[in-house]
């Protein structure tokens, strides 16, 4: 938390998403309150987000359902693999701008064209690495069909 609060501090523009890995739900739970004091404070910068990629590549999902029932309730619980947690009880407006409202003021509500050169040149430059992850070749197929590389 003290890492996060820096950064927060350093980077006033700095936004990131609510896709902690499952066990980060527990560890938050250990330490609530202050937990609750950096969600509540940096509220307009956190944006809603539920899957996350192990090490092995597999995809995983924690669901909105549990991270609403964490930030919402003070609810004690069991999540993926047996994970302990500990709601946060936050304020509901604060539970809003985490689900939608920062991403719409960050990213719009309307999609934004691809630019496919940059994003053509940006797959080359990874594509070693895309190829590697577990779902490497789905994405290299489907952006060929879809005419993006």
């Amino acid at each position: 938390p003290e890492k996060l609060i820096e950064l927060f501090e350093t980077y006033p523009n700095l936004c990131l998403d609510i896709t902690p890995h499952t066990n980060m739900f527990g560890v938050m739970s250990e330490n609530r309150e202050l937990w609750r004091e950096i969600f509540t404070k940096y509220a307009d910068r956190i944006i809603f987000g539920t899957d996350y990629s192990s090490q092995s590549g597999k995809i995983h999902t924690i669901g909105h359902e549990n991270i609403y029932r964490f930030l919402m309730t003070e609810d004690e619980f069991k999540f993926w693999n047996g994970m302990e947690a500990h709601g946060l009880n936050l304020e509901k407006e604060t539970v809003e701008k985490i689900f939608s409202k920062n991403f719409i003021r960050v990213l719009g509500n309307e999609p934004k064209p691809i630019n496919k050169e940059a994003f053509s040149e940006y797959i080359k430059k990874y594509e070693k690495f895309i190829i590697n992850h577990a779902q490497g070749e789905r994405v290299m197929k489907y952006c060929k069909e879809a005419g993006l590389i």
